[in-house]
């Protein structure tokens, strides 16, 4: 429930504080990368459902947080690109000064952390699979930087949304000649990132 969310928040809170309390006692805390990143938001009725199993921007829009050893990363900075949880472990990687494998799916974020892009890729894969016993048809699309184009299995029609202009996915827009332009490049991308690793072309 909403209280126990709430209480989950204010107890990651206190226990981030004794993290970097504890960091600044071993003197290791100018030698540590730190990243904060949840793992799916969460709807509260915003949809008409409470849950994390839809590709709406309360479920996709996640907080992530870096703090990296000193001259490395601006602080303050918050970059506007897109950054998926596959992109963690090539990013940890690169940081450490590892190259991550060349099938690896994700890209490393670290030329965005020093500042010498700001982003690593144009669009992303979404995919959700049956999940017993939740009553979530099977889904899958392309989010793009302004639209989502997804569709799905079952009850529910295709569509394309404007994804700054209309946030709560409330206007289909795949019947709009905006849409009709758009839905062969959606539907070019869709194919490409479901046969193979998500390289962010």
């Amino acid at each position: 429930n909403y209280r126990n969310y709430c209480e989950s928040l204010a107890a990651f809170d206190r226990e981030l504080v004794r993290l970097l309390d504890e960091l600044d006692r071993l003197g290791i805390t100018h030698n540590t990368a730190l990243v904060l990143a949840g793992d799916n938001g969460y709807s509260w009725g915003e949809h008409m459902d409470v849950g994390k199993r839809d590709a709406s921007e309360v479920n996709m829009r996640i907080p992530l947080i870096v703090r990296y050893p000193r001259g490395t990363v601006k602080p303050g900075r918050r970059p506007e690109g897109m950054a998926l949880n596959i992109d963690l472990a090539p990013t940890l990687l690169d940081l450490a000064g590892a190259a991550p494998k060349k099938d690896c799916d994700g890209l490393s974020l670290k030329p965005v952390l020093e500042n010498r892009k700001d982003k690593v890729r144009d669009s992303f894969l979404y995919e959700y699979f049956k999940d017993f016993p939740y009553n979530v048809p099977e889904q899958y699309g392309v989010r793009t930087e302004s639209h989502i184009y997804m569709n799905y299995r079952g009850r529910r029609k295709a569509g394309i949304f404007d994804v700054n202009k209309d946030p709560g996915y409330r206007n289909n827009r795949i019947a709009t000649p905006e849409g009709k332009r758009m839905l062969p490049e959606m539907k070019r991308l869709l194919v490409q990132y479901r046969g193979g690793a998500d390289n962010g072309k």
